[in-house]
């Protein structure tokens, strides 16, 4: 093969510092390519590789309630991050009492954040063991002892609330502020 100026085979020029296409600006436009496609498969494979959790972190809930949520989420430390069980994180997580929904988030590189949504208090209904709040779906957040004063009671014939929940949740603010009770008959609200 033919040598090239200052002994470059195949090349009939050598890059020069500070010119267009050689030096350091030669380098990076060759190599910068393969060096932008080696990070990006570098970071697409962590996604699928055996990272292992170091730690699972609570946002959103009350501070009584953390322990219960990283309880019921059951990721334990060193657990691969490929290897959660999404739907069932979620499912276990949204079956506690109070606990409306739940975004599981990797906080990259080791922590799984448990990002919580509680449920809001929005009426009070009477049972045989005492007193259930719920929220406004009629969902049950947590049994009480005594009746919360600033709730409005709910109360119906066959048992099912949520007719009147979702009922005082139709109401203007303004006058579902000044409610006390709702209550379903047999024939409705």
């Amino acid at each position: 093969k033919e040598k090239g100026r200052d002994g470059f085979e195949g090349l009939g020029f050598k890059p020069e510092a500070g010119r267009p296409g050689g030096g350091v600006f030669y380098l990076a436009h060759q190599r910068g390519p393969a060096v932008l496609v080696a990070v990006a498969f570098a970071w697409l494979l962590s996604w699928y590789s055996p990272i292992p959790v170091r730690d699972v972190r609570v946002t959103g809930a009350e501070p009584e309630k953390e322990s219960e949520v990283v309880a019921a989420a059951g990721i334990a430390p060193g657990t691969s991050i490929r290897d959660i069980d999404v739907a069932g994180v979620t499912e276990r997580v949204t079956a506690i009492a109070g606990i409306e929904s739940v975004d599981i988030v990797l906080d990259r590189p080791f922590t799984i954040d448990l990002r919580v949504v509680e449920r809001v208090p929005f009426a009070v209904s009477e049972t045989a063991e005492g007193w259930v709040v719920l929220d406004q779906s009629g969902a049950v957040i947590t049994d009480v002892a005594d009746r919360p004063e600033k709730l409005p009671q709910v109360t119906a014939s066959d048992g099912n609330v949520q007719p009147a929940t979702v009922a005082l949740a139709a109401l203007p603010e303004d006058v579902r502020g000044r409610a006390k009770s709702a209550v379903v008959a047999a024939d409705g609200v």
